[in-house]
């Protein structure tokens, strides 16, 4: 173990002064710096010294026994008995500069410490401070180094001011941890982590009951988030405004303990802000959507994602959006206990990801005829023009249909460029090129050895009828390198036109004038849980989406499902109906 000591050295010699270290031992120091390292020296051995002088500390001229010395060597030769002159090391500071560019002697101190720590890196560094000596600056000087070094793995210890005035040193750690505090709040108020604030009052006794109870809550608030598990995180936001208004009113009451619990005042200043920060969660009183909105604008993408994944469902129903058609609901449960025999989801949850969504099967029988559509579109009479591709391929990368969109990319373009050559020119090269394609080696292994070759031109027409019988979604991606319905712009069209097709066979109900919207919900909901999907499956998607995007979407569609239940009230008011029982389209 190694113990340094920080310190900004004082400029001069000071008249003989007496003082108290330890229990009950008195010294003599003759400079303001001494007192610290007689008192640290009491506790543990001091390795070394590191020290910002100054331009006055460097060209300072002392005469001791006829001998010219500056601050620095005086220093040395006082303190000479604890630590040898060569381990204190100097850091120079020049007092003209102003304190932004002091910032330059911080870090040249900090990395000083730090190089020397290296050299002994099996050894546990413990750095002290000696508040004492220096400018006004210096204290601040002081902190940016323990900062630093403190958050480079370098333990805290004691932190010491010499007081003149009571002839005594004393230790002023408490006030320095209360950075410490400051930084956990602050942990707490934008990441929900209760690291910070557990360490500082890991051994602090100083604390009332109702102190402990609030930090206990915030733990298990901090600990509940991570998992996000719906049933823990909402006890947890409800023990947690318990114990903020629990710790509030003792606060408010007990003056007289400010004394005996001091961490208790020191909380007490800090905690209005976190009660600001999490005032929408408070009052939320467990509204879904207001926990799902805080966890998105404070970074919680993933728990936002999955709590709007899993509850917007349950919002959907609850507050009347949709519902089953009367004369329905036998039908729909027996799918959805088929549902359940492979997977768990709520009937609720049933409904909106995956009763209300197209089935694979026609789907990609709308994916595969557009496919082949435009395969013969380009290919149909053996000799397209390619230079025409060329121009519209950016145009038909953007098309939209109503069931599916066919991205085309140049691969697909220079694939079908090289089928032309072969069929035409008989190219022994290219038609191997072909016939290595993913799909293509599947449609001739179905052949059984019956195909008549690449250049026979039965076999793009056979091909194409293997794709519209045979070829999955994938095969189709794998084969020609394409993207098929993607995920920003249309992946999402879908599920909404599966949604349509059931309000509009009577399947499911929504109110009247609601219809769109709950159909723009729907598109927010397809496009949430995709990416939730896509980042817990950790999918290798083509498809990147940004964080902001993604915050971005959820607020808003949060905003949007709170905008139609607004409709709602009002139309069962404007009807006179009970709340969310409003007219519907039967």
């Amino acid at each position: 173990m190694k113990n340094i000591l920080l310190m900004f050295l004082s400029d001069g010699v000071r008249p003989e002064s007496k003082y108290k270290i330890g229990a009950d031992k008195i010294v003599q120091t003759r400079h303001s710096n001494e007192s610290a390292v007689y008192e640290l020296a009491q506790t543990c051995k001091i390795d070394m010294i590191f020290a910002f002088t100054s331009k006055r500390v460097m060209e300072s001229n002392i005469d001791i026994d006829n001998k010219k010395q500056n601050t620095l060597e005086y220093f040395r030769q006082r303190v000479a008995r604890i630590v040898a002159p060569e381990n204190i090391l100097e850091c120079y500071y020049d007092e003209a500069k102003n304190m932004n560019d002091a910032l330059a002697e911080v870090a040249a101190m900090a990395k000083m410490i730090l190089a020397k720590r290296n050299e002994y890196a099996d050894e546990e560094y413990i750095l002290h401070a000696d508040m004492t000596g220096g400018m006004r600056n210096a204290s601040m000087m002081m902190l940016g180094v323990m900062r630093l070094l403190e958050y480079s793995q370098i333990k805290m210890g004691r932190v010491l001011y010499s007081n003149w005035e009571k002839g005594r040193v004393e230790d002023s750690a408490d006030v320095y941890r209360f950075f410490d505090l400051v930084a956990g709040a602050k942990e707490f108020v934008h990441y929900g982590s209760i690291r910070e604030l557990k360490a500082y009052f890991a051994n602090e006794t100083a604390k009332s009951a109702e102190l402990k109870g609030l930090l206990s809550a915030m733990e298990n608030f901090s600990e509940s988030i991570k998992l996000c598990r719906y049933g823990e995180f909402t006890e947890a936001i409800r023990e947690l405004d318990e114990k903020i208004k629990a710790f509030s009113q003792r606060s408010n009451t007990q003056k007289s303990d400010a004394q005996r619990y001091v961490n208790d005042s020191l909380f007490s200043t800090i905690l209005p802000i976190i009660q600001k920060s999490y005032e929408p969660l408070l009052a939320s009183n467990n509204d879904d959507l207001a926990i799902i909105k805080w966890c998105a604008e404070r970074g919680y993408l993933q728990q936002a994602m999955t709590l709007y994944t899993e509850r917007v469902p349950e919002f959907i129903f609850a507050k009347g959006l949709l519902t089953v058609a009367d004369g329905k609901w036998g039908e729909i449960e027996k799918k959805y206990n088929d549902f359940c025999k492979d997977r768990v989801g709520s009937f609720n949850y049933y409904i909106i990801a995956a009763y209300a969504q197209p089935s694979g099967n026609h789907k990609l029988r709308g994916i595969k005829k557009d496919f082949v559509k435009g395969l013969k579109e380009y290919f149909g009479n053996y000799g397209p023009d390619f230079e025409k591709i060329e121009k519209e391929l950016d145009k038909v990368s953007d098309q939209k249909r109503e069931d599916c969109i066919i991205s085309w990319n140049k691969q697909l373009l220079e694939l079908l460029k090289a089928w032309q050559a072969a069929l035409e020119n008989l190219d022994e090269e290219l038609a191997a090129r072909i016939q290595e394609n993913y799909l293509f080696e599947k449609f001739l292994e179905s052949k059984k050895g019956k195909s008549e070759g690449v250049s026979d031109k039965r076999v793009f027409k056979d091909f194409l009828n293997y794709i519209n019988k045979n070829a999955s979604q994938a095969d189709l991606e794998k084969a020609f390198a394409i993207r098929l319905d993607p995920a920003d712009k249309y992946r999402a069209k879908m599920p909404r036109l599966a949604m349509k097709e059931k309000l509009d066979e009577k399947f499911l109900v929504c109110a009247n004038g609601i219809e769109d919207s709950l159909l723009d919900a729907i598109d927010d909901y397809n496009w949430v849980r995709n990416i939730r999907n896509s980042s817990n499956h950790a999918r290798n998607d083509e498809e990147y989406v940004r964080p902001s995007d993604v915050k971005k979407r959820i607020l808003e569609a949060c905003d949007r499902l709170k905008k139609i239940e607004a409709k709602l009230l009002e139309l069962a008011k404007k009807d006179n109906l009970p709340v969310y029982k409003v007219k519907r389209v039967d």
